[in-house]
């Protein structure tokens, strides 16, 4: 795993290498065991090694081909490559090492952009070819591994993180502010937008390609095709699925370097111990995160997971934050993300206490987006049986698009399994920004936003348009987003078997009574599970450890320094927040310590002052703000 940056000018302007150390220095996380450049006239290319595969070859990036006209940086893992490499060679090809990412150079010489279409890996690349010069940009099928880019007059810079492209002396730092609205009623900035203009993050399964006149052409590779085989009983999908999942694991298991697998407790993460000890051939580490003064069935949930290491063999390390360590955290996780996203400390705290221990961490990351398991998932459900009771009606499509339209306005108000008395609703806008900001954001509510650009038409089971959108756009967004990002942060490789492309390819095909079915989520897993798990485990209500238990820690024991944060003084350098209503909003909140009781369980007298989220939300901006904007 690695970052990549480069600079192509295409005014014909020569690149100076000191442009490319100033944009790879702040990325230099990413890979700290080597560093390499590449600069030719006005092309830039720059790489820094986080050594996984070839670690005796000491070959440092960029790659070049047999006569130096083609060059390669690469962030990623190639987990075929080793079959790639012996079907080149029957075609001629001669190898310099063993490192996986040199199959890429082989590859495009071979076979131009359709290269891409042969890997099966997470990666993010760049490639000059000289003699037709030309720059190619490229990102794995499904968003695992980022890449970004800026292009302003004759100017392109592109990084593995967008504080790279910060980093550049000649970035222009223009505030995208329609996009905000989507941190505070969404989560997260939708891609390709980011909060700066003119800097685009490159869509998953998307090849970029720039000629020597700066025509950019933008190539989709590859779309899973969410089309139901009715023919598939639910044996042949449990094995069919096993068998891939399996074989996942065994390709993405390291050779080099030692491993470990994130523990939450539930059965995504306890799947994977179970096939990586039958798998593996070396000894299994698995690391859990628990939290000081967390409810008793959390800490019931890292106890299963302790319980079942111990069953399986496998040597387990747990940690525990603290809430008087989450505010250190918190300023370390807004740097890391680069922009603003609404999420939680465990990818960082866990990848920086296991530093030392592994280099490359399996998560259970995805499956909840392939097999269905979240609120809206069942929301969608319970609007598919509303479909089947309509089926016979001759508009069946304009009542699919009716009840689209009511979860596209439901969806941004339920953020984080939070009904809307707890998130910011977008009616919510004049008072949450000031008025002098208002006409920045545009008239398109979100809902309409999400209704128009996240669903396939072509997708006909209604389970299956929530899924495909999820993803294609919640997933890379912001789920991969934080954990690569937190995880690279600490130098750390953070792997997901259950997004393996052939995977998901097959998971597009199966019936969605396979996979959501009778109150059982993830039900193709649970039933798979059964043969690989202790008795009982593959059905039982475990749910994992997800994050911190924030309404009790900023109520509790956060509280001055939630006032601190969000004061009025430190808000005047916001442009964008009003003071008084997050005055009111923290003035609100703690009136929760007069009901003790509510943090036990939901108390219907309490719920409308929990300000938990919204506090989370404007903490996690703030620091933002007079971090990349200050």
């Amino acid at each position: 795993m690695c970052g990549i940056a480069g600079i192509y000018n295409l005014d014909k302007k020569d690149v100076q290498e000191s442009e490319l150390r100033s944009i790879i220095s702040v990325i230099r996380h990413r890979g700290p065991d080597g560093l390499g450049f590449y600069v030719k006239d006005n092309i830039g290319l720059a790489h820094c090694r986080l050594a996984i595969v070839g670690l005796t070859d000491n070959i440092n990036q960029p790659l070049t081909n047999k006569d130096g006209s083609i060059w390669l940086i690469c962030n990623g893992e190639i987990y075929n490559f080793e079959e790639l490499i012996r079907e080149l060679i029957k075609k001629g090809h001669r190898f310099k090492s063993n490192n996986d990412n040199e199959v890429v150079i082989h590859l495009y010489e071979e076979y131009g952009l359709d290269f891409v279409k042969k890997i099966d890996g997470m990666f993010a690349f760049a490639i000059w070819d000289g003699n037709k010069e030309k720059l190619i940009l490229g990102r794995d099928r499904l968003g695992i591994k980022p890449l970004y880019y800026y292009r302003k007059n004759n100017k392109l810079i592109f990084s593995s993180e967008v504080k790279g492209i910060l980093a550049h002396s000649e970035f222009k730092k223009e505030i995208n502010y329609e996009f905000f609205r989507f941190y505070f009623f969404y989560n997260s900035i939708p891609a390709p937008h980011t909060p700066f203009k003119n800097t685009l993050s490159l869509p998953p399964a998307h090849l970029l390609v720039f000629d020597k006149k700066g025509l950019a052409r933008q190539i989709k590779y590859w779309q899973p095709i969410f089309k139901v085989d009715k023919t598939i009983t639910e044996e042949q999908a449990i094995d069919e699925f096993s068998r891939l999942l399996k074989d996942s694991v065994r390709h993405y298991l390291p050779k080099e370097v030692d491993f470990g697998i994130a523990m939450s407790g539930g059965i995504d993460s306890n799947v994977l111990l179970a096939l990586a000890t039958e798998l593996s051939k070396k000894p299994i580490k698995t690391f859990s995160c628990s939290f000081i003064d967390d409810t008793e069935d959390k800490k019931n949930e890292i106890s299963i997971a302790q319980n079942l290491a111990k069953y399986f063999g496998a040597e387990h390390h747990s940690f525990s934050l603290s809430p008087k360590e989450l505010p250190e955290k918190i300023e370390k996780i807004v740097e890391a993300l680069d922009m603003p996203i609404c999420s939680f400390a465990i990818d960082y705290y866990l990848t920086e206490k296991i530093n030392e221990k592994v280099k490359i961490l399996f998560t259970g990351d995805g499956v909840e987006e392939l097999l269905g398991k979240y609120w809206n998932h069942r929301l969608a459900q319970s609007m598919a049986h509303i479909l089947e009771y309509c089926s016979l009606r001759k508009n069946i499509k304009e009542t699919q698009n009716q009840l689209l339209k009511q979860y596209c306005q439901i969806i941004p108000q339920r953020a984080f399994q939070f009904s809307s008395v707890y998130n910011f609703l977008e009616k919510d806008r004049k008072d949450i920004f000031r008025k002098t900001k208002m006409a920045l954001f545009g008239k398109e509510s979100i809902s309409s936003f999400i209704f128009k650009n996240y669903f396939n038409k072509n997708t006909d089971e209604f389970l299956n348009k929530i899924l495909e959108a999820d993803l294609s756009h919640f997933l890379p967004d912001h789920s991969l987003n934080v954990i690569d990002k937190l995880s690279m942060a600490n130098s750390i490789e953070i792997r997901v078997p259950y997004l393996d492309y052939k995977l998901v390819e097959y998971l597009a095909e199966v019936p969605v009574r396979f996979k959501m079915r009778a109150g059982a989520t993830k039900y193709l897993l649970r039933r798979s599970a059964e043969h690989i798990l202790p008795q009982g485990m593959a059905f039982g209500k475990h749910t994992g450890v997800t994050g911190p238990p924030l309404r009790r820690w900023l109520t509790f024991h956060l509280e001055d320094y939630v006032k601190s944060v969000l004061a009025p003084s430190r808000l005047k350098k916001n442009e964008l927040i009003n003071p008084y209503f997050v005055k009111k909003i923290i003035s609100k909140h703690y009136q929760l310590k007069k009901y003790p009781q509510y943090f036990k369980s939901d108390n219907i007298e309490t719920m409308f002052n929990d300000q938990t989220i919204k506090l989370w939300k404007l903490i996690l901006f703030q620091i933002w703000w007079e971090k990349y904007l200050l």
